[in-house]
């Protein structure tokens, strides 16, 4: 059964965890169940074609949860770094993932939703020449700017937020082209504290400017 549901979703892998996994199942929590699986019957291709784009989205959402349950866990490195600027502290932390386990079903559109996919979600607008590969552009993406010459090796990025402030298209377009912002009000420190600051790009990273004139 697992095997023709893998086959369902393009995705295929050896399954690790058999027994009971309480990140799902715990006896102990439940008092009412309402938990929606996937029946025995395993739908044919036609039968999803026919199915309308909302509920089909919402029938793979179910599988790869499912599925999740039997695939081998999630593994990452988080690393903190504390920086204290001018008395305001922050904090940065970042995930690198080596083992992508059973985040791997969420990582892919099934094949039946990518035709679906295209025609609904926009375009990405190109806002300004990558400062780093000067081949690719900068745009946004789902929660960053990222360059559109990725797939040849570039990893320039930027936030979309920083420190609580969204910044704009102007933003990033300034950043990448002076390297430089003006002042930014509404970052908000660690504390609470808001605080304004320009932007520098330096080495394609993005440090706080609060001298700037």
């Amino acid at each position: 059964m697992l095997k023709k549901y893998q086959q369902l979703i393009g995705q295929s892998f050896e399954p690790v965890l058999r027994g009971q996994n309480k990140r799902y199942v715990d006896g102990s929590n439940v008092g009412e169940h309402y938990t929606i699986i996937p029946t025995k019957k395993v739908p044919t291709e036609k039968a999803l074609q026919s199915m309308p784009a909302d509920e089909r989205n919402i029938y793979f959402e179910i599988l790869n949860t499912t599925l999740a349950m039997f695939h081998q866990d999630f593994e990452y490195d988080e690393k903190t770094i504390l920086t204290n600027v001018k008395k305001l502290e922050f904090k940065s932390v970042g995930k690198t993932g080596f083992v992508k386990g059973w985040k791997e079903l969420f990582c892919k559109l099934s094949p039946l939703n990518i035709e679906a996919e295209q025609f609904t979600k926009p375009a990405n607008k190109d806002i300004v020449t990558c400062p780093a590969c000067k081949v690719g552009k900068i745009s946004l993406r789902k929660n960053f700017y990222g360059c559109s010459d990725y797939k040849n090796g570039c990893k320039q990025t930027f936030p979309e937020r920083l420190l609580g402030k969204k910044l704009s298209e102007k933003n990033n377009k300034d950043l990448c082209s002076s390297g430089k912002t003006t002042d930014i009000k509404g970052f908000k420190a660690k504390s609470g504290k808001q605080f304004r600051a320009a932007l520098h790009l330096v080495d394609g990273k993005i440090e706080f400017d609060f001298n700037n004139k």
